[in-house]
């Protein structure tokens, strides 16, 4: 959409952490304490740095969100992520761990692995693309794409989002 018309303008970012978890996201879960040794059991194990990078490796090592809106996550079992978002399941983690007397001071970390978009038009590179970050604005998604071609139009730029369920131009 035009800059002019939208008030914050095209560089707005749209983060997920507002947006509660729903069924068919991936997580990544990580567990840390002050003895790596007893954080161990509710960490998947990564053999490497390039494993850590690869956003399709870690799709397939995350956690699947359940139609029931349940995660089955290791030593504590299934975990409901019913109107959770990202930072609210971190603090829920945490607080299983620590009442159920698995570790005393946790520090748990959850991010989405399959957030995705796809641009279309005149790009460089159309096509659907996953991202690791939070946060991600117009220009990010333009630079993954390759950037509008020579003969794209540059004030008149059409964003939809779903919100909800709902479509949002």
């Amino acid at each position: 959409e035009d800059a002019k018309k939208e008030k914050s303008g095209p560089w707005k970012s749209f983060s997920h952490a507002k947006h509660n978890i729903e069924v068919g996201d991936i997580l990544k879960i990580d567990v840390h304490t002050d003895v790596a040794e007893a954080s161990a059991p509710y960490n998947k194990i990564i053999s490497n740095n390039l494993y850590q990078n690869n956003i399709d490796l870690l799709k397939l090592d995350g956690y699947l969100v359940s139609e029931k809106k349940e995660i089955n996550f290791p030593v504590i079992g299934k975990i409901s992520v019913l109107e959770l978002n990202e930072n609210e399941l971190e603090n829920k983690v945490e607080k299983l761990l620590i009442d159920g007397n698995h570790l005393t001071n946790p520090i748990v970390k959850v991010r989405r692995v399959n957030n995705k978009f796809t641009v279309l038009g005149e790009v460089a590179n159309p096509g659907t693309y996953s991202y690791l970050d939070k946060k991600l604005n117009v220009f990010q998604a333009l630079g993954y794409a390759g950037d509008l071609t020579i003969s794209g139009k540059r004030k008149n730029v059409t964003l939809v989002r779903e919100e909800n369920g709902i479509n949002k131009t």
